[in-house]
């Protein structure tokens, strides 16, 4: 059996209008390098990309007439303290939120140098969410970007800080009992790895675009190289990050003694949905872990839209956007929305 295409299901009617008017609210920019986790340093800045971003969720909105209210994209903000140091993370409510009814909490987990702020996929899918019928709660959490390993590999550190929020938010909402779970480029390493360490929590994942995965097998993918039978052994020797920009963190004891682990019992059971750009350098490893998850009798989708890392123009914009809109759907067909 081969990994299943997105096209492959019934759907839940024509996204071809959405999905136009949501790129348009990406047409002026040619670049959105804030949350998508190039590698290298933190991506800096400005005030225009500031304002870009933290409008962006009412555009997505405002694109989708059918909508019975609009949500200005200014996320409830929270604060936790974590091991000793106050940490942050964002809640978007439903347009119409219900403190009576029971919710799906969709986490979004943001590439390297982002944050849970303006994050892009977390202002998308509230925002088609709402469109189609999820009944969900949209949290984005600031993952750490100091210690990228801990976030890579939630093992590390960041898997408790996400532990920490879901019991702080079932304190205060109606949730279901597991967390629709998503991430990009960074945020993707942690999907994917949070779902086959915490099995218990997760209903279901869609891990986007990463620069590595760990297969159910124990073998570490990473763009740049490919496939590493013996993660512990290859990770621990320094020298062979001679010349992999961006991919030099890995290479220390820390990562190498958690880059194989095998998923827990019961990851097995847990929906994947599996997304990378076609013209983005990590596609082949993407389709590598995908099949990984086939052999091992995991249920997997896939869709490959014609984008790069970061787009560069209408068209590849035009199949960005499908990201938050597909990752919306396959939520939906999850959970039937409710």
């Amino acid at each position: 059996m081969q990994p299943r295409r997105l096209a492959e299901f019934g759907g839940l009617g024509p996204m071809s209008d959405i999905r136009t008017r949501i790129q348009s609210a990406l047409d002026g920019r040619h670049r959105i390098g804030h949350d998508l986790g190039q590698g290298g340093g933190i991506p800096r800045i400005g005030g225009e990309m500031k304002r870009f971003l933290a409008i962006i969720g009412l555009l997505l909105v405002t694109a989708m007439p059918t909508l019975a209210q609009i949500q200005p994209d200014e996320p409830i903000s929270r604060t936790i303290t974590h091991d000793g140091a106050e940490r942050e993370y964002f809640v978007r409510l439903p347009a119409e939120f219900n403190p009576d009814r029971t919710y799906w909490l969709v986490v979004v987990v943001h590439g390297y140098g982002g944050g849970g702020r303006t994050f892009f996929m977390a202002s998308g899918i509230r925002s088609v969410a709402d469109q189609l019928g999820l009944d969900a709660i949209v949290v984005s959490p600031t993952f750490s970007n100091e210690d990228g390993l801990a976030t890579s590999f939630p093992i590390l550190g960041e898997g408790h800080f996400l532990e920490a929020i879901l019991t702080e938010l079932a304190g205060e909402y109606r949730l279901h009992p597991k967390i629709l779970l998503t991430g990009y480029s960074m945020g993707g390493q942690f999907a994917h790895r949070f779902a086959f360490g915490w099995p218990e929590l997760v209903e279901a994942v869609a891990p986007l675009a990463p620069g590595s995965w760990t297969t159910p097998d124990g073998r570490l993918l990473v763009d740049v190289i490919g496939s590493i039978d013996d993660p512990a052994t290859y990770l621990a020797s320094p020298g062979n990050a001679a010349g992999l920009e961006g991919r030099q963190r890995m290479f220390t004891s820390r990562a190498a003694q958690v880059a194989g682990l095998r998923p827990q019992p019961g990851a097995e059971d847990i929906p994947f949905f599996v997304m990378c750009g076609t013209l983005d350098r990590r596609h082949p490893i993407a389709e590598q872990f995908a099949a990984s998850l086939d052999a091992a009798g995991f249920q997997v989708e896939t869709s490959f839209p014609r984008t790069n890392h970061v787009p560069t123009d209408e068209a590849t914009r035009r199949e960005f956007a499908r990201y938050f809109t597909e990752t919306t759907e396959f939520f939906l067909r999850v959970t039937g929305g409710r």
